[in-house]
C-alpha cells in the first residue's frame, strides 16, 4: 500500500509547511527574547506603553527596529503558514483519495466476508427458532435444549430495523458495488 510519503507533491508541500512553521517559531522566539530584554531593562512591556512618545524614545533603537521588522515578518509568515496548511490539506486529500481507491477492493472483500458471516448467523438463528417452534408446537417441552440463539445479531430482514438491517443499508449506500450482497 502506498503512503503519503510516496507522493512528491505532498512531500514537497509538507516540507514547505514545516519550513514556514519553523521560521515562524524562530521569529516568535526572537520576539520573546527582545520582550524579555526590554523587561529586564525596566522598559515598558505593554504595547500601549511602548508606543507612548516619552517612553518609546528610551528603548534601544536597534531592539525597536528589530522588533518592528520581526512583527512584519511574523505577519507575512502567519499568512504563508495559513496558505501552506491549505495546500498541505489539499495535497493530503489528493494523495489520500488515490490511496483509498487502491485499497477499496480489499475493503470490499472484507465487507463481503462480514456480510456472508452475518447471513450465516441470521440464517442459523432463524433455523434454531423454527426448530424450537416445531418441537414446541408438537407439545414437547424444550427446557432440556438450551437457548443458543446468537442475540448480538438480529434478523437479516428485521422490519423494525436493527443492527444488521442498519449495517446492510449503510454498506449498500457507501459501497454500491455490494448492493447485491446486502439484499
Amino acid at each position: 500500500m502506498k503512503k503519503l510519503s510516496d507522493f512528491p507533491n505532498y512531500v514537497s508541500t509538507k516540507a514547505t509547511n514545516e519550513e514556514v512553521a519553523r521560521q515562524l517559531a524562530t521569529v516568535r522566539a526572537r520576539q520573546s527574547e527582545i520582550g524579555e530584554e526590554l523587561r529586564r531593562g525596566a522598559l515598558p512591556s505593554s504595547a500601549l506603553a511602548r508606543f507612548q512618545a516619552d517612553k518609546f524614545d528610551s528603548q534601544p533603537i536597534e531592539l525597536r527596529d528589530e522588533l518592528q521588522k520581526l512583527e512584519k515578518r511574523e505577519q507575512f509568515l502567519v499568512s504563508a503558514n495559513q496558505e501552506s496548511l491549505a495546500a498541505l490539506d489539499a495535497a493530503r486529500g489528493v494523495a489520500s483519495n488515490i490511496i483509498c481507491k487502491e485499497v477499496r477492493p480489499q475493503f470490499i472483500e472484507q465487507i463481503r466476508r462480514i456480510l456472508r458471516g452475518l447471513r450465516e448467523v441470521t440464517d442459523a438463528n432463524t433455523q434454531l427458532d423454527q426448530m424450537r417452534y416445531e418441537i414446541d408446537s408438537a407439545g414437547v417441552r424444550t427446557d432440556s435444549i438450551p437457548h443458543c440463539r446468537f442475540t448480538a445479531v438480529d434478523a437479516w430482514d428485521n422490519p423494525s430495523g436493527g443492527s444488521v438491517t442498519f449495517f446492510r443499508r449503510y454498506i449498500a449506500e457507501q459501497f454500491p458495488e455490494l448492493k447485491v450482497e446486502t439484499k
